[in-house]
């Protein structure tokens, strides 16, 4: 049987098996099939999407190979722990206790404090403050205050003390970090009113940012380098600033001017040329500090630079050494330790970027609902979501094993009032941690491509039955590498267009569904990269071997290596680790980044039309929003007959857009470089930048008719650290290079005034 698209009247009529168009407006169905046939028919018709198995000549794909396969088994899980509120970026909750009732203040990182009631029942979330409205005062524009809130504490004493202490930092004008303190004027539901600031000291990026009372019953905060990747000016190791560092101070009195006292037993007090302030410093950008509930250890997570996360038992007067160091590792071999601490401190743990990349330091579990997780450090990974723990007993850490994930980019680990665990995530949710149910009987992973059934034939990259090899209008830049790509469409509904005011994201999936890139140069065959969706997408590497007639799986930690060519230069290739190939494939891309309308929208192999194609096969549903996102191809950044500014903003989007987007992987920089946004709207025209590459006083991100004063063009224009894209690319896009100067000086040189 065939079936038929036949464009009548202005309109489109599907033939069903053996039906005929009469003279009247509808169609006149012979029934040639049998009755159930005819029934699921109609119901398609009625509804608008296929229900089962696809018709005759689009078969579906068998995912059987990779069902229920590569499946870790985890300890716990998330779940929502308020589930009648939603938070804009929340950075961190608070619990406390007001009239024997347990509250939470949720600290969102515009400087939003929500409190909410943590009893059965809880009511809405109550916006307490809005920290821009507070610093900008009565007479002030809260639009123009750039800030970022990163943690919060009530003292020791609350409620005798009635106060609230918040580290935030602001980017108008000088960049400062800052630690003030708000008077609390309401207690239920909490109202912050007046506020002093304590401490204030300058800081471009890498802020580190927490608070935490110490068992001493001091206030010890967390400072970062402030500096740009790589620290040049290896500031690390500079005592006579507050920055790399960890701060002990007494906020229940001063000192002269101060609004605080240097504790007695500050290990550096009354040295000269060093910050009395120190407990510790060489650190780069330390996120969240805990101490042990039982030794009163401060333990924290550091934020590594080009290959390392650091966990860290921070003493009292120690130097961790960066930049000479980064964790263990020599990072700078011409920079020396400096200051009054010339002995190097080793992180208690340390993982590669190929299993973390930007570490969030946790707490220790004390709770009753994990039992086998007791007394183990849980923390994570904003890049990965993942979720990682060690025992600690003795003294001595055990080795870190995964024990979860997240549906979103954790930024703190807290206790609620029971001591369960509670993980702020990005974009908008907190979740409890609660234990996992039982996985599904598991199966590794396919040890070779041609056991994923995706191919019928693997040498000859032969699509199985209900695998569909696709191309796009435009690709990013893979190193040189060509791709060839495909998606298998499992039973169940067809894919779908995605709806909502973000209409480019790409399209809705059944799980069971895979999508495959190989990637060549040349003739060669180097790299297929999988991905697969059974309610969570994961992503595997495979290797081809040196006949081209199949791949082998790469292990989890990825792989480094020097690619051998025809003409016989070599290459640097890197293989992903499966937790590095999620950085990219995000919740805010959608997952599957080429699979979007804008990109299919062109003659396939066969010369039709590719979205017309998987629509009348019934692999993408026909939707208002499909229909909605038609005639808007994605720009080839390489073809010179359009614009050039369109051609920019294109590579753009398909190099740098799927991590800097709201809420993506880079969107610590607060730039958007989605293609569909307007030019002032993506906050890159004369914009600093948070982390600078010491270009001169002048660079900012884009200066219109100034290429070599753009931050954004010399990261493109290098590899290692600072390099854009962070992942993916080992060498440098020569001729996307090319393009961006030319866009940049080309500009006009009024540009989008925007000093910030």
């Amino acid at each position: 049987m065939v079936r038929r698209l036949e464009k009548k009247q202005g309109r489109e009529t599907l033939l069903l098996p053996g039906a005929r168009l009469s003279n009247a407006r509808a169609p006149s169905i012979r029934w040639r099939a049998n009755w159930w046939r005819v029934l699921r028919w109609s119901a398609s018709l009625v509804l608008g999407t296929e229900l089962g198995l696809a018709q005759d000549g689009a078969p579906r794909w068998d995912d059987s190979a990779l069902r229920h396969a590569g499946r870790d088994s985890f300890l716990c899980e998330p779940e929502p722990a308020f589930p009648e509120g939603t938070f804009q970026k929340p950075m961190m909750v608070v619990p406390y206790v007001e009239d024997g009732r347990r509250w939470v203040l949720v600290i969102g990182q515009g400087g939003q404090f929500w409190s909410c009631s943590a009893g059965p029942g809880a009511a809405t979330p109550h916006l307490s403050l809005e920290l821009s409205r507070h610093l900008a005062g009565e007479k002030g524009d809260p639009a123009r205050i750039r800030l970022t809130a990163m943690s919060a504490v009530f003292d020791r004493d609350y409620p005798q003390r009635p106060f609230l202490y918040v580290r935030c930092s602001t980017r108008n004008g000088t960049p400062m970090n800052r630690l003030v303190r708000f008077r609390v004027s309401s207690r239920v539901p909490l109202q912050l009113a007046g506020s002093e600031e304590i401490l204030a000291w300058e800081s471009n990026g890498h802020d580190g940012g927490d608070l935490a009372w110490g068992p001493d019953g001091f206030l010890y905060v967390t400072a970062g380098d402030g500096s740009a990747p790589g620290d040049p000016d290896n500031v690390g190791q500079q005592v006579d600033t507050i920055r790399g560092s960890v701060l002990r101070i007494d906020v229940h009195g001063t000192e002269g001017e101060r609004r605080y006292q240097i504790p007695p037993g500050n290990p550096f007090a009354g040295m000269d040329g060093v910050r009395p302030e120190l407990w510790c410093y060489g650190l780069r950008n330390p996120w969240r500090m805990c101490f042990h509930p039982e030794n009163g250890e401060l333990w924290l997570g550091d934020n590594g630079d080009e290959h390392w996360e650091m966990v860290y038992r921070i003493e009292r007067g120690a130097n961790y050494g960066w930049s000479a160091f980064e964790g263990s590792h020599v990072f700078r071999a011409a920079n020396r330790l400096q200051g009054p601490t010339l002995k190097h401190s080793l992180p208690d743990v340390e993982h590669p970027h190929t299993e973390m990349r930007s570490v969030i330091g946790g707490v220790f579990y004390r709770g009753e609902k994990m039992p086998a997780l007791r007394g183990h450090y849980l923390y994570g990974c904003y890049f990965t979501k993942q979720l990682w723990a060690f025992d600690y007993r003795a003294g001595r850490p055990g080795k870190p094993f995964l024990i979860g994930e997240v549906p979103g980019q954790p930024v703190d680990f807290s206790e609620d009032h029971d001591h369960e665990i509670l993980v702020s995530c990005f974009p908008n949710h907190v979740f409890r941690l609660v234990p996992a149910a039982s996985p599904p009987p598991g199966r590794p992973w396919p040890a070779t491509l041609s056991a994923t059934g995706l191919f019928a034939s693997t040498e000859e990259q032969k699509p199985a039955a209900g695998v569909v090899s696709y191309r796009t209008n435009a690709q990013a830049w893979f190193d040189g590498a060509t791709t060839d790509r495909f998606v298998a469409v499992p039973e169940g509904p067809p894919m779908k267009q995605s709806g909502g005011r973000r209409l480019v994201k790409s399209w809705d999936f059944s799980p069971g569904t895979a999508i495959a890139q190989t990637l060549s140069l040349g003739r060669r065959r180097v790299e297929t990269q999988v991905l697969y969706f059974d309610g969570q997408w994961r992503g595997y590497s495979y290797r081809w071997n040196e006949k081209g007639t199949d791949a082998d799986l790469v292990a989890s930690g990825g792989e480094q290596v020097e690619l051998e060519l025809p003409d016989g230069k070599t290459q640097p290739w890197r293989f992903h680790a499966r937790a590095e190939c999620m950085a990219c494939h995000t919740q805010r891309t959608n997952f599957a980044i080429s699979l979007t309308t804008p990109q299919l929208d062109c003659p396939g192999k066969d010369g039709m039309n590719q979205i017309d194609r998987l629509v009348r096969d019934r692999y993408l549903q026909n939707s208002p929003q499909l229909r909605e996102r038609r005639g808007a191809p994605t720009p080839d950044p390489h073809d010179e007959t359009k614009d050039v500014g369109v051609r920019a903003r294109s590579y753009l989007d398909l190099n740098c857009a799927h991590c800097h987007r709201e809420t993506g992987m880079g969107g610590r920089a607060g730039i958007e470089l989605r293609s569909n946004l307007l030019l002032e709207e993506m906050g890159i025209i004369n914009r600093k930048a948070m982390v600078g590459l010491a270009l001169g006083e002048g660079s900012r991100l884009v200066v219109p008719r100034h290429p070599e004063r753009s931050e954004l063009l010399a990261r493109m224009n290098r590899r290692g650290s600072g390099q854009m894209p962070l992942l993916g690319s080992s060498l440098v896009d020569e001729e996307g290079v090319k393009l961006i100067r030319r866009w940049i000086a080309e500009l006009p040189p009024e540009g989008v005034q925007d000093d910030r």
